[in-house]
């Protein structure tokens, strides 16, 4: 095909498209096209499924313990989420981030997972050694960025970009160290 008959061709197709688009009158995204004639009198009928019934959540295991009463997402990608030092040098520890008290910021807690698994009854309030809170200033827009490579744990506060681009400060953390250490300035 030539030049210019694949120009008229594209004309004719957004063309097509657009006038396709403009029959379906006041739609709402997420409608569905069943192919009878619309109610209103011209076009296409366009309906919104609605179900009728909510699944209900999975029951909840009756060993299971409630360890953060609210919103909590784990950092990582899954196999870094906890410490993972092979051979384990120290307990298991994982990270986690939480809506902070602080309007706009989240916090950053590690947990003793071994304590919990042994029967250990862990509190995740600020007062209890086996669950710490490193930071209420988390970079949140990528939580997978933060992680444990062995058995420390790599994160990222105190961001002065926006949240899709990080400008802050990267941190290090060990179960044996009281606090975290700053790898690098801002």
């Amino acid at each position: 095909m030539s030049r210019n008959g694949s120009a008229i061709l594209f004309f004719f197709s957004s063309a097509l498209l657009v006038a396709a688009g403009a029959g379906c009158g006041d739609s709402h995204l997420g409608g569905y096209f069943d192919g009878g004639p619309d109610v209103s009198g011209g076009g296409f009928d366009l309906r919104l499924e609605i179900p009728t019934t909510v699944t209900p959540p999975p029951p909840i295991d009756p060993g299971s313990k409630l360890l953060v009463p609210n919103e909590a997402l784990l950092v990582g990608n899954g196999p870094d989420s906890c410490s993972n030092q092979s051979p384990p040098t120290s307990d298991r520890w994982c990270a986690f981030s939480a809506p902070s008290s602080f309007l706009g910021n989240h916090d950053l807690w590690v947990i003793n997972i071994t304590r919990v698994l042994s029967g250990k009854t862990v509190t995740c309030t600020g007062s209890d050694p086996n669950c710490l809170r490193l930071t209420s200033t988390l970079f949140d827009g990528d939580l997978t960025m933060h992680g444990f490579q062995g058995d420390t744990l790599i994160y990222y506060a105190e961001n002065n970009g926006n949240s899709m681009n990080f400008i802050g400060t990267a941190y290090a953390w060990r179960p044996e160290w009281a606090v975290p250490r700053a790898l690098s300035s801002q």
